[in-house]
C-alpha cells in the first residue's frame, strides 16, 4: 500500500485506476527461514492493466 500511496501522491494520479493486493504470506518467492529468502520476499510487483480515459 505504501508504494501505491507514493505513486498517487507524487504522480497526481486518479486512485480509481489502481488496486493493490498483498501476497507476502501466500506467494513468497524465497524461503522465509533464511535472510536471503526474506529479502527476496520484500518486493513490489506492479502490473499496468489499462489506462483510464480522462
Amino acid at each position: 500500500m505504501s508504494v501505491l500511496r507514493f505513486f498517487l501522491e507524487v504522480g497526481d494520479l486518479n486512485p480509481a485506476g489502481f488496486q493493490y493486493a498483498g501476497y507476502a504470506d501466500t506467494r513468497p518467492t524465497g524461503d522465509n527461514a533464511t535472510m536471503e529468502g526474506r529479502q527476496k520476499n520484500r518486493r513490489v510487483e506492479i502490473t499496468v492493466l489499462r489506462q483510464l480515459k480522462e
